[in-house]
């Protein structure tokens, strides 16, 4: 039989709370802090072009040849 451990504790709220993860623990992430990280990691990798992906600027498309939204 075999056993899987599901995380319940989100990382982000345990750290917080001033709480400790123990040695090999896994740990999951909450609605509201993957949100927040997810705003974090966007922000962090710049600006989203015509094509929603990283541009120069908003209005300009990312450049790659592969990019549906190139070469309109």
């Amino acid at each position: 039989m075999i056993q899987l451990a599901i995380a319940t504790v989100c990382a982000w709220c345990a750290q917080e709370q001033g709480l400790t993860p123990q040695e090999g623990q896994s740990h999951g992430i909450c609605t509201s802090h993957r949100n927040k990280e997810r705003e974090k990691y966007q922000a962090s990798r710049g600006v989203r072009g015509l094509c929603g992906h990283i541009a120069r600027d908003a209005n300009s498309y990312c450049g790659n040849p592969r990019c549906s939204g190139w070469g309109w």
